[in-house]
């Protein structure tokens, strides 16, 4: 009695409700898309909350008064939103490895962890936990004034300076490119152990280190 009246109640369609959702197994459920994870999405169907599993949800449209739609997971399961990460979006990633002038050179890759979700409509387009890769652009391990006075040639005091940008995103095994303009990750305050800060002009950047980007262009998945 309980499953009929679970039924029963997804396909009731009322006048607020403003999304709709195709499952996999033809049916329709009017409803208001209140919010999602990975996992399941949250609808609200004449005025009680529903649960429905993501892995059984073909497509959502947001709106009927705009018929938006976007896929939300394939016929595998696998996780594939479509939609459009806004340029000038905040990315924060979090890094998988240290990061040292004093050994890593301009044109070095490193990749990191997406560690908020990326939305479009309130849809997840990009998992929190996504593969992130960027490249160093500059990389300069710095000279001391001390250090330059001590050689024997004419050598000016140099700052160590290091440049990051993000050029890629996997998302569930697909490679989608990403501009972000470069960043000077010294900004970000990293921690530093005191072993690392005896290190003369150089700038470490520890694995765990949380940096944040701005997408250049839109990401379109």
């Amino acid at each position: 009695m309980i499953k009929l009246a679970f039924f029963v109640l997804l396909f009731i369609a009322t006048s607020v409700s403003a999304d709709t959702i195709e499952l996999y197994d033809g049916r329709i459920v009017q409803c208001t898309v209140i919010s999602r994870t990975d996992h399941y999405i949250n609808v609200e169907v004449d005025g009680l909350a529903v649960r429905l599993a993501a892995k059984d949800v073909k497509r959502i449209i947001m709106g009927t008064s705009t018929a938006e739609s976007v896929d939300v997971v394939g016929g595998d399961g696998r996780y594939e939103a479509k939609g459009e990460i806004a340029m000038g979006t905040v990315l924060i990633v979090r890094l998988n490895s240290t990061l040292d002038t004093s050994k890593d050179t301009a044109g070095q890759t490193f990749s990191a962890l997406l560690e908020h979700a990326l939305r479009d409509k309130g849809v997840i387009i990009v998992p929190a936990g996504s593969k992130i890769y960027g490249m160093i652009t500059q990389s300069v391990k710095g000279i001391k004034a001390e250090e330059a006075t001590r050689k024997k040639e004419q050598v000016e005091a140099v700052a160590a300076r290091m440049l990051l940008t993000i050029t890629q995103v996997n998302i569930e095994g697909k490679l989608l490119p990403l501009q972000t303009p470069a960043i000077n990750p010294e900004a970000a305050k990293a921690p530093v152990s005191d072993k690392e800060q005896d290190g003369a002009g150089q700038i470490i950047i520890l694995e765990g280190t949380l940096l944040e980007f701005k997408l250049g262009q839109a990401l379109i998945h």
